[in-house]
């Protein structure tokens, strides 16, 4: 909530203006300061276990993607059908989510050849190459060396090896 709507939520609640529109679902709020401390606490408690329940019920794309690569249902019907609407009503039966469905779909297009949704299932299921370069050559030159002594001889006020 920005400013101008928590001004106009206080405009509402002092009644200096009737609400408008979708203000109006404010008139019956109560923020928690105005609330006692136990009711508070109740609110967030029950806040805290909503949220942390859909935490739970949700799946990373990743977890969701290897389970559905190990479910042998779920592979054969991919092998056989390569059919989207064959992958809708096993996830249904399972009771699965749009998450699911895109990831099916996805392992169909690349069984199909797919190569970008092929990249996009390795990628997920966390097989994604990893690029590595490695520097040999010293990036340091005696000239730089010399510079950073200097520098470092100014810092501290010691003089360096060339007596400068």
């Amino acid at each position: 909530m920005g400013a101008k709507e928590k001004q106009a939520y206080r405009d509402i609640r002092a009644g200096k203006r009737k609400p408008v529109g979708s203000e109006k679902g404010y008139t019956n709020m109560k923020p928690l300061t105005e609330r006692s401390e136990e009711e508070a606490r109740a609110i967030r408690r029950k806040a805290a276990e909503t949220t942390n329940r859909i935490k739970k019920a949700k799946k990373s794309m990743k977890e969701e993607l290897l389970a559905m690569l190990e479910d042998e249902e779920i592979a054969k019907a991919l092998a056989k059908e390569v059919d989207i609407k064959a992958i809708k009503a096993l996830a249904q039966e399972k009771s699965a989510s749009l998450q699911t469905l895109v990831l099916a779909s996805m392992s169909l297009q690349a069984i199909a050849g797919n190569v970008k949704a092929a990249d996009f299932v390795r990628d997920t299921a966390g097989y994604k190459p990893t690029d590595k370069q490695e520097i040999t050559a010293d990036i340091m030159t005696d000239a730089d060396r010399a510079l950073l002594n200097k520098v470092s001889a100014r810092i501290t006020g010691k003089r360096t090896e060339s007596g400068k």
